[in-house]
C-alpha cells in the first residue's frame, strides 16, 4: 500500500510511578533524518529508540520524544545533605561574624532555603523493565503513525492518477496531431524548395530524398511510445502492495520530463507546443506528490 511520509502517533504508559508520553512526527525527506528527545536522567534509552526506528524507517524527517511526569505515588527515598557543600556555607558564615564583627545565628530555616544544600534522592528504576514497558508503548505509537501514512497515501494514491491520467489524455491529443504533421511539413518544405530552386536543375530525387530526412528530424512517434510506456509503469509502481516506490515514482518522472521536452523541441507544431507546456506542469504536479512518498 502506497504510504505518505506525514504522519503522527502518540501513546503514554504508566511504569511504577512514572506517567509517560511518547510521540512519533514523520515529515518528508530524502533520506532517513532521525532525530530522539529523551529526560536527561533517561538518556540510556536514547540510542535504544534511535536503533529502533532506524529499523522502520524508510523516507522521511522523524523526531520522536519521550516526556515524563512524575506521578502521585512516592519516587524518592527521602533527601541527601550536601555535607561538604554545607561545611564550607557554615565556615564561611563564621569567618565573616569574626572578621566583621556580625551579630546572628544561622539557624535550621536558612539551611532548608538553601535547595542547593538538600537533595532528593529518587527510588533506583528497573532499566530492562522500563525499556521493555516503553517498547510496547513505541509500537503502539509508531502503529498509530503507520495508520495516518495509510490513510494519506490512500488519498495521495488518488491525486496521482488522476493527474497522471490528465497527462495520458494530452498525450493521446499529441499522438493525433502528430499522425499529419510530418506530412504536412514534408509537403510545405517541399513546395518551397521548389519555387526556391525550380530553374536549377538539381535531380528530383535527390530533392525528395533531401525534404523527407529534414522533415524525419520531427517524427517525435518514439517520444510517444516511449511516454506512453513510461505512464503504464507509474500506475504499476502505485499498485505495488508493500514496496517503498517514492525514489523509483521521482527517477520515472525525470524520465518523463525529459522525453516532453524532445518532444516540444522535435515538433514545430503550434498546438502540440501548447500541449507539450500544459504536460510539464502536469509532471510538476506529479512531482511535487511524490515527494511525500515513502
Amino acid at each position: 500500500m502506497l504510504k505518505s511520509m506525514t504522519g503522527y502517533g502518540r501513546a503514554e504508559g504508566q511504569f511504577e510511578a512514572l506517567h509517560y508520553t511518547l510521540e512519533i512526527r514523520s515529515l518528508n525527506s530524502r533520506f532517513v533524518d532521525l532525530h530522539v528527545f529523551v529526560p536527561r536522567d533517561m538518556v540510556y534509552i536514547e540510542e535504544w529508540l534511535r536503533e529502533s526506528l532506524q529499523k522502520r524507517a524508510v523516507r522521511g524527517k522523524i523526531s520522536c520524544v519521550v516526556s515524563i511526569k512524575q506521578g502521585e505515588a512516592h519516587t524518592f527515598n527521602g533527601y541527601e545533605i550536601n555535607q561538604h557543600l554545607l561545611r564550607e556555607y557554615l565556615s564561611i558564615a563564621k569567618r565573616l561574624k569574626e572578621d566583621f564583627h556580625l551579630e546572628g545565628q544561622i539557624g535550621i530555616n536558612q539551611i532548608f532555603y538553601r535547595p542547593e544544600l538538600l537533595s532528593l534522592v529518587q527510588q533506583a528504576r528497573d532499566e530492562n523493565a522500563f525499556r521493555q514497558q516503553l517498547e510496547n508503548s513505541l509500537n503502539e505509537a509508531y502503529s498509530a503513525l503507520e495508520n495516518m501514512q495509510k490513510l494519506e497515501g490512500v488519498y495521495t494514491k488518488k491525486l496521482l492518477l488522476s493527474q497522471k491520467n490528465i497527462f495520458v489524455e494530452r498525450l493521446h491529443q499529441v499522438a493525433e496531431l502528430q499522425k499529419n504533421n510530418a506530412q504536412i511539413h514534408f509537403e510545405s518544405l517541399l513546395q518551397r524548395l521548389q519555387i526556391l530552386l525550380g530553374k536549377t536543375d538539381l535531380d528530383p530525387d535527390q530533392f525528395r530524398q533531401e525534404a523527407v530526412l529534414l522533415t524525419d528530424k520531427l517524427d517525435i512517434s518514439e517520444e510517444i511510445g516511449r511516454l506512453d510506456s513510461h505512464s503504464a509503469q507509474f500506475e504499476n509502481y502505485l499498485n505495488l502492495s508493500d514496496e517503498p516506490v517514492g525514489k523509483r515514482l521521482s527517477f520515472l518522472l525525470q524520465e518523463m520530463l525529459r522525453e516532453v521536452n524532445t518532444m516540444g523541441s522535435k515538433s514545430n507544431h503550434a498546438a502540440i507546443s501548447r500541449l507539450v507546456v500544459e504536460m510539464k506542469n502536469d509532471l510538476e504536479i506529479l512531482r511535487e506528490q511524490v515527494q511525500n512518498i515513502q
